[in-house]
């Protein structure tokens, strides 16, 4: 895929996922307190899209000076961001029932919250509002522990960790909130039906950019050694937008599958169908094998 159809993919599958995140869905299909948190999953992915993309179609300036470029690292962060946010919207929320009961999906969407909750448990704020508000997490973190506690795939779990067991959940490991999953991205990635040959490099080349890695700190180095290193700059984060096409993709079908409305919306135009069923199939591209499409 050329960098000029990268973005042009990356555009339409983001206004796509706009246009069927704006359908009006049948009010008794998401739960009071599931609105307002899965918006902001949903409004998270939009935004870490269409800001990759902003970024990769125009110079940044750098404030005071002269100076501008296409700002490769931020594109590449972004895409992270977003591909991460796709993840957990389908772990949580778009997973279909084929794989995971609804109750196992409302766990983990309780479990999830209850994480962010306790995030900062560790602060000592100084300033009143801010212990305010650390009073009020610590009261809606108990209030979603009880609510875990009356699920019966929570009283399902062994009490406590022991040798042996692996990584599994325990009751005492999801009321404290250490983590909110004991899988691994791949794994999420795996539950979307995503092959490791395609996520694993995709999600390591993306991660290296958000952590600061050597080799993609170099790379941004080494093209201001180029002639044509804007063209150079401006090519690769278009590029950077072909790893968005999978998880924008997928959330689209997965969003359309759980919301009929939103379906009858994505069905009304049969080349926007086409368009995001087969950039969906580039998940099974596995890139440690070939170019070509896999199944394996």
């Amino acid at each position: 895929m050329s960098a000029e159809s990268a973005l042009e993919d990356a555009k339409r599958l983001t206004h796509l996922l706009y246009n069927v995140l704006a359908v009006e869905v049948a009010p008794e299909s998401i739960a009071d307190d599931e609105e307002g948190v899965l918006g902001g999953l949903y409004f998270k992915l939009l935004a870490h899209a269409a800001s990759a993309i902003a970024i990769a179609e125009r110079p940044t300036p750098v404030p005071g000076t002269k100076l501008s470029f296409t700002d490769v690292a931020s594109v590449y962060t972004l895409a992270r961001n977003a591909y991460e946010a796709a993840l957990v919207l389908h772990f949580v929320f778009l997973v279909p029932e084929s794989k995971v009961s609804a109750e196992q999906r409302k766990l983990r969407l309780l479990r999830w919250k209850l994480g962010g909750f306790l995030e900062g448990k560790e602060w000592k704020p100084l300033r009143r509002e801010h212990q305010e508000r650390k009073a009020e997490y610590a009261e809606e973190a108990e209030r979603l522990r009880d609510q875990i506690k009356q699920l019966p795939a929570f009283q399902a779990l062994p009490d406590r960790w022991k040798k042996g067991m692996g990584r599994v959940a325990t009751k005492d490991k999801v009321l404290k909130g250490h983590s909110w999953k004991e899988e691994h991205w791949h794994e999420l990635a795996a539950e979307m039906d995503i092959i490791q040959g395609h996520f694993k490099p995709t999600y390591s080349h993306l991660c290296a950019y958000a952590h600061s890695g050597a080799v993609s700190a170099g790379q941004l180095w080494n093209m201001n050694t180029m002639p044509d290193k804007e063209n150079v700059r401006r090519a690769l984060a278009r590029t950077a937008l072909q790893l968005l096409v999978v998880p924008l993709a997928l959330t689209i079908l997965a969003y359309a599958e759980r919301f009929p409305e939103a379906k009858a919306a994505l069905h009304k135009d049969a080349k926007d169908l086409a368009f995001v069923t087969e950039r969906a199939g580039f998940r099974t591209v596995d890139f440690t094998k070939s170019d070509r499409a896999t199944s394996d």
